[in-house]
Formats: structure tokens, C-alpha cells, sequence
């Protein structure tokens, strides 16, 4: 997102949570959030950037897919997933375009709150020059076979799909390990009882750090 460096110069502790696709992110976020995290969601923020933008959007990426656009006019933004995802020169193209303005309205959020925690829930944080204001990382994980049925429930689409989708989103654990901050794992494969009780260990092992 975006290439310029950024500095955390407010009093927020920012939490990178990050992880495979079909982890179960969404879940971990939504059980921090309860405990009084303040949690932004990138993919909402995305589609938020992408419905503002969608004319340039369609402008550029038109004449590749004719089908990427509705019959009233607007985006069609699965038709859009399908194309980038098909074509990893188009997916640069179009990240580089529109990861900036995400990291815009992100920083604005993490400005304007008043929580001491943030979770930034963004599976695409190693791309982004927000994990420069990250003080920790979460990183979520599950089985392959789990996390295909659960996009496969989640997103009713076809299984070649999410293994196309998988191809292009690499495990980047690596990358986080190089950045040398605090890396708590979440291995969500059991009940959302036992998850409820990881999250909750770790809210509280952040909070006593940061007290």
C-alpha cells in the first residue's frame, strides 16, 4: 500500500492482524473488538476506496474484461476479483493505484480514535507501509483444507477459484519474522470456544505490556 515510510508518532499501539485466507480473521477481530479494541477492517475500507473510484477503476481495467461492469453502469466487484487474480501484472497495477488512498483513509481512522489499542485487520499489511506505525502482529492460521472450506462456505465460489485466489496470496510469515516486533500465533483450527480463549490470553498479555 503505497510506498512511503510512515512513523506511529501517537499514543495508539497498533496491532497488525495478519494471516492465511480462510484463517478465520474476521472472528479473531470481532472477539478483540468486543474487549474493547478498536478494530479497522481493510477489506471494508477497500470496497469503501473502490466504490469511490470505480470510473477509474472501469476506465482502466474495461478493455481487459467487458464483463467487470454492471448493466446500470457500476463496478462488478467480484468480476473484478476474478480478473485480478488471474493476472498478476493487472493485480500490481491496480494495488498500486489504489493501496495509497486505503492507507489514507486508515491513518485517518487510527487519528480520530480515541482507543489505546487498534487492530488493523489487513491480510495485506506486508505490502503496505503501515507496518511501519505496527507495534505487534497477530498472525492467524488454519489448515489448507479448513481454510478451503470456509472460503468455499464463506464466498460460494468455485474451488478453482480459491485455489487461484491461494496461488496469489503467498504466506508471508517470513516477512513479518524480519520486521522484529512481537509476533503472538493463532492456530484456529479447534472451537470458537478454545479461539475465544487464545484471543483472550493474548488481549491480556498486550494490555500488561502496555500498562
Amino acid at each position: 500500500m503505497g510506498g512511503f515510510s510512515l512513523v506511529n508518532n501517537t499514543s495508539n499501539i497498533v496491532i497488525g492482524l495478519v494471516g492465511t485466507s480462510g484463517s478465520g480473521k474476521n472472528e479473531v477481530s470481532k472477539m478483540l473488538e468486543s474487549s474493547n479494541f478498536f478494530c479497522i477492517d481493510a477489506d471494508i475500507v477497500t470496497n469503501q476506496v473502490i466504490m469511490e473510484n470505480q470510473n477509474k477503476i472501469l476506465d482502466f481495467f474495461l478493455h481487459y474484461d467487458s464483463k467487470i461492469k454492471n448493466n446500470d453502469g457500476s463496478l462488478n466487484k467480484k468480476k473484478l476479483s476474478s480478473l485480478l487474480f488471474s493476472n498478476e501484472k493487472l493485480l500490481i497495477q491496480h494495488e498500486n493505484f489504489i493501496y495509497p488512498l486505503i492507507e489514507e483513509k486508515i491513518l485517518l481512522l487510527i487519528k480520530n480514535s480515541n482507543s489505546k489499542f487498534i487492530i488493523l485487520n489487513a491480510p495485506t499489511l506486508h505490502k503496505s507501509s503501515l507496518i511501519n506505525i505496527t507495534n505487534i502482529f497477530i498472525y492467524v492460521t488454519a489448515p489448507y483444507i479448513i481454510r478451503v472450506l470456509r472460503i468455499k462456505k464463506r464466498d460460494n465460489i468455485s474451488l478453482k477459484k480459491i485455489l487461484l485466489r491461494f496461488k496469489n496470496q503467498k504466506n508471508n510469515i517470513t516477512y513479518y519474522k524480519k520486521q522484529n516486533k512481537k509476533i503472538y500465533y493463532i492456530y484456529n483450527w479447534f472451537t470458537k470456544k478454545y479461539l475465544h480463549s487464545v484471543v483472550e490470553n493474548i488481549k491480556e498479555k498486550i494490555e500488561k505490556q502496555y500498562e
